[in-house]
């Protein structure tokens, strides 16, 4: 998780507002076919799988660790099997916290641009060879480091630039722990 950590700063995710409530039903925000599968790299080595259908793994050390779920109308459904963060059909991010629901002030425009609604930092993309570019001039060297792979269309990389946002968003991202035995 060194690496998610890192990126942090390459977003400056944490940028959140007061809460807000839920808003209902969502429509189709993020195509979750149309690819073989997007893998998002740092140093050359995947750490995270986006397959289609929307599992999302990330892979640690040698073992890969399912994480989540990503749904056509913008849920990430973490491992226990709650939505903890969505995408708005607008573009712009939630964090869902006890059925409520509170904006990242983030937006994630159709070319899978991301910018920060704040304007702190110019917006982050991934260009056709799979570089970030952009986003916090603080994390420069973060952002060099990564790579995205197979996220051709403007689709793609919107939904490649959701998942980066998920993972480094503070959610729930590991799978329950067993039960502590008696």
């Amino acid at each position: 998780m060194r690496r998610i950590g890192a990126l942090v700063l390459v977003t400056g995710l944490g940028l959140l507002a007061g809460a807000a409530e839920g808003k209902g039903k969502l429509e189709p925000v993020l195509v979750l076919e149309g690819f073989k599968k997007i893998e998002i790299l740092e140093d050359g080595k995947v750490f995270v799988a986006i397959h289609p259908g929307g599992r999302v793994d990330v892979l640690v050390g040698k073992g890969t660790r399912a994480q989540g779920r990503i749904h056509a109308d913008g849920r990430f459904i973490g491992p226990r099997g709650r939505m903890s963060l969505r995408l708005l059909p607008d573009g712009q991010m939630e964090l869902i916290r006890d059925k409520r629901s509170v904006p990242v002030w983030l937006r994630i425009e159709p070319s899978g641009r991301l910018t920060s609604l704040k304007q702190t930092w110019p917006p982050l993309s991934i260009g056709a060879d799979g570089a970030l570019s952009g986003g916090n001039p603080k994390s420069a060297k973060q952002t060099a480091r990564i790579k995205v792979r197979g996220a051709r269309s403007a689709e793609s990389r919107r939904l490649a630039m959701f998942v980066l946002a998920a993972l480094l968003t503070p959610v729930e991202l590991s799978p329950p722990k067993a039960p502590a035995k008696k």
